[in-house]
């Protein structure tokens, strides 16, 4: 009998899969690991076997990622010199090392991205809005250069994270980037819409809007993959344990007028029955105050907002909106014309906002000091948002299986008709 052996992925691997399936999803990020990890240690070719081995996945996983890879030119087959007699087995080796391998594996899926844009567009946006004529497939960054004017929906705070930990260490140095603020995602949406600004981060209820009346933006990623809205009480106010959006009935809900929070609160309370069993009170300024106040018994939020009040010694109970329905996050928003001719500069933004992702992952800390300094809470306060962002909205089955940024046209579907049918569709968001 005779025993092989495999050389594996072990935890120190991580983060250079994770840097690769930012771009590419987790099965094929840890087969394309795999084999630039066995070229750099000068192994040669891998088996299939022994990409199954070392990956720890199955035949079929492997089977179909390796043909993903191979058709994307990310790996190459190559014939193994057998140790007996018998024609060659077929192995697989990367294409090139690692830095090449994700400096690729970005520039395509920056591609994939605005391809997959038209795909949303089209789906939720009113008719005549996408120019038919133009060709997503010939979507191509050739080089990143340009300058690109980025509008946040809020002044920076720990979910710009990946944005600002991008900045700071001149992930965006082949383009010239500057960064805005904007009172809300419908302020962030107008100065996309009006060329004032490239790119804008923006609430995907105000973007669906927007689409459903024909107005010419497009979302080309999510920045996360769910909505981070909540609606939030303290014990000491509510006077009970909020476990249901029943117990909301007679009840007095703040929220800002207009905004994204605001929408989707709406939103979720029609679905579930009981909007209009609910005094909705608008909030006068920060809806915390109003709820310490006593003025509201809930009010809306983000969801960094309760373990915020939690920190402070109160007992908070809170309801994520997206948790009830599911609702896409916050969109990176361009100009319709920017999908028929993307600009490099386009190219040039996200692929340094992949290299946030990754970065602000794994250097969390680093990501809020980032931020802090922009903003007007300490490092620990922007921690805990960006955890937050991190932990519970950044991952999802779309992310798994096709990178960051990844979008579903149903879930953009399920959004329009909801808000449709709640008559929130022609509203207008600030």
């Amino acid at each position: 009998m005779r025993t092989r052996e495999f050389p594996v992925l072990g935890p120190e691997d991580d983060r250079f899969v994770d840097a690769l399936a930012v771009g590419l999803g987790r099965v094929e990020a840890r087969v394309l690991a795999y084999l630039a990890l066995r070229t750099e240690d000068e192994l040669g070719p891998a088996s299939r076997l022994a990409v199954r081995v070392g990956t720890d996945l199955g035949r079929t996983r492997t089977g179909e990622a390796l043909s993903t890879l191979e058709d994307a030119g990310l790996v190459r087959s190559t014939p193994i010199e057998r140790d007996t007699s018998g024609r060659p087995r077929k192995g697989w080796e990367a294409t090139a090392e690692q830095a090449d391998l994700t400096a690729a594996v970005r520039r395509r899926h920056a591609e994939r991205l605005v391809d997959r844009a038209w795909a949303v567009t089209n789906s939720v946006a009113g008719p005549g809005l996408m120019d038919s004529d133009a060709d997503p497939a010939a979507i191509s960054f050739d080089e990143f250069e340009g300058a690109c004017r980025l509008v946040l929906n809020w002044t920076p705070n720990g979910f710009h994270g990946p944005l600002f930990l991008a900045a700071e260490r001149d992930f965006y140095a082949d383009i010239d980037l500057t960064v805005r603020s904007a009172r809300g995602s419908g302020q962030a949406l107008q100065r996309v819409e009006s060329g004032a600004a490239d790119v804008g981060v923006v609430g995907s209820a105000v973007a669906c809007q927007a689409l459903a009346a024909g107005r010419p933006i497009a979302p080309v990623a999510l920045l996360y993959q769910r909505a981070m809205t909540v609606l939030y009480t303290v014990r000491s106010v509510f006077g009970a344990e909020l476990t249901s959006v029943e117990q909301l009935r007679g009840r007095t809900v703040a929220m800002p007028p207009g905004a994204e929070t605001a929408l989707l609160a709406c939103l979720f309370l029609s679905q579930a029955g009981v909007l209009d069993d609910v005094d909705v009170m608008e909030a006068g300024g920060e809806e915390r105050d109003e709820l310490l106040d006593g003025e509201a018994d809930v009010v809306t939020g983000m969801a960094a907002d309760p373990p915020a009040l939690a920190a402070e010694g109160y007992t908070v109970d809170s309801i994520l909106v997206s948790e009830q329905f599911p609702v896409p996050g916050p969109a990176l928003v361009v100009h319709a014309d920017a999908l028929a001719d993307p600009p490099a500069a386009l190219g040039g933004f996200l692929n340094g906002t992949m290299r946030g992702v990754v970065a602000a992952t794994h250097d969390r800390e680093a990501a809020a000091a980032a931020v802090a300094a922009r903003s007007d809470d300490g490092v620990a306060a922007e921690r805990r948002r960006l955890d937050v962002a991190l932990d519970g909205f950044a991952q999802s089955d779309a992310v798994r299986a096709h990178g960051w940024g990844w979008q579903s046209t149903d879930d953009w579907q399920r959004l329009r008709m909801a808000l449709e049918q709640t008559g929130s569709l022609s509203g207008t968001a600030t």
